[in-house]
């Protein structure tokens, strides 16, 4: 054989050589392939990290408010605190009947709820200092502050005067030192910064709140790195961010999440109970801030009226704070404000803030021209039918896109 023969046989063909490159190139596809899969299985790893993170720093705030002091205020000093015979709420409904320790139980714990939702605010209308909200207000004042500076009612009916016309306890609330920094950070020369709400502001205030938080005796925001923290809107305003590059959202009292019941903190509550031991209160309360069960909507009185009222009044299981990622989709699909049709009327505003909940059931003795009492309500809508569309709900009943949300509600997220 020649050396020509030997040099043309030590070659590839051309078909062998396409045979090769295709082998290459399916081998590279399924390398990518994997590695894709491999980045973004890391991608949600990060961003739980993140999210656990976070909900440690907001579960060791809210147990903060188990000891708050409030302070009440009577009205008439000279005047008990307590029962008031035959006075009844509306047609069909039993005369007030419970003790002042109820009361002024119920008092305490309405006060903390408007204390919390102004300290760990998850829309802008929890703080009124936004551009809406100051258009209604002196704009040369600080901070409009709302009932913070005006005597909050939060009794129902808890005194009687001279005349026989019932008169509520008052709280003497002011604000907390924490509520004048958060709000100083989001103001210019006493002036709201010009449409801060209008782009991520749910996540904007989370990370306020995180910034302004202690853990374990340390700041809590040197728990997360660079990579955890952005300003996606580039309104000089920073948010949490997961690994896709996207802010990180939550709910401060997340009653309409699907992941609420199955965490239940008290599994006696008489809201997970059904048939005919639902009416009887078999343990304090599903909230861990409502010592007694002072929440109104367990009051005996009113779980005496109309079926339908009773169950729509009683608040639904607790919930301590969701914190989530939209996921690989960029779609959240559940209610982060309250529904338009939801919307409560302040003044000539909508707001869509739980803060802003009106008790159902009207009080003609109460001051308001409406006949209505006003409340911070974390299972506002209280309703039977539709079914209630409560914070963390899904935006329609058949909305698939959150399955790929990713929440400390995830695994075991009720340890968070």
């Amino acid at each position: 054989m020649t050396n020509q023969s030997r040099k043309t046989n030590l070659g590839f063909t051309l078909i062998e050589l396409l045979v090769v490159i295709s082998i290459i190139g399916f081998m590279s596809g399924l390398f990518l392939v994997a590695y894709q899969g491999a980045a973004q299985e890391s991608n949600v790893q990060k961003t739980r990290t993140t999210v656990q993170k976070i909900s440690e720093v907001l579960n060791a705030r809210m147990e903060e408010y188990s000891s708050f002091p409030i302070a009440l205020q009577n009205v008439n000093p000279s005047l008990p605190i307590g029962p008031i015979p035959g006075k009844a709420f509306a047609s069909g409904v039993p005369a007030e009947f419970e003790n002042a320790t109820v009361l002024l139980e119920r008092a305490r714990l309405l006060s903390l709820r408007e204390i919390i939702a102004m300290e760990m605010p998850d829309h802008p209308d929890d703080l009124r200092w936004s551009a809406k909200w100051s258009a209604t207000a002196n704009r040369s004042s600080p901070i409009y502050w709302d009932r913070l500076t005006k005597p909050l009612p939060t009794g129902l009916y808890v005194q009687v005067n001279s005349a026989g016309a019932s008169e509520p306890v008052f709280v003497k609330n002011k604000p907390t030192a924490r509520i004048r920094g958060l709000v100083g950070r989001l103001s210019s020369g006493n002036v709201p910064i010009t449409g801060w709400e209008d782009t991520n502001a749910n996540a904007e205030l989370l990370f306020l709140i995180i910034e302004d938080s202690d853990l374990s005796g340390s700041s809590a925001i040197e728990l997360f790195g660079k990579s955890e923290i952005g300003d996606t809107d580039g309104d000089g305003l920073k948010e949490f961010v997961d690994a896709f590059g996207r802010p990180i959202q939550w709910i401060r009292w997340p009653t309409g999440y699907e992941g609420v019941a199955r965490f239940h903190p008290d599994m006696l509550g008489p809201d997970i109970l059904v048939g005919p031991s639902s009416d009887i209160r078999v343990s304090i309360s599903s909230d861990p801030l409502d010592r007694i069960g002072a929440d109104p909507g367990l009051s005996r009185h009113l779980n005496s009226a109309a079926t339908a009222t009773r169950e729509a009044l009683k608040p639904g299981p607790g919930a301590f704070p969701l914190v989530m990622s939209a996921g690989r989709d960029k779609s959240f699909g559940i209610l982060f404000e309250l529904k338009s049709s939801d919307g409560i009327a302040v003044g000539s505003i909508t707001s869509y803030s739980v803060k802003d909940a009106r008790w159902p059931i009207a009080q003609p003795n109460y001051p308001l021209a409406a006949g209505v009492y006003p409340f911070t309500d974390p299972w506002y809508p209280r309703r039977v039918s539709p079914t209630p569309e409560r914070l963390g709900s899904r935006l329609t009943p058949t909305d698939l896109t959150s399955s790929d949300n990713i929440s400390n509600y995830d695994g075991n997220g009720a340890a968070l």
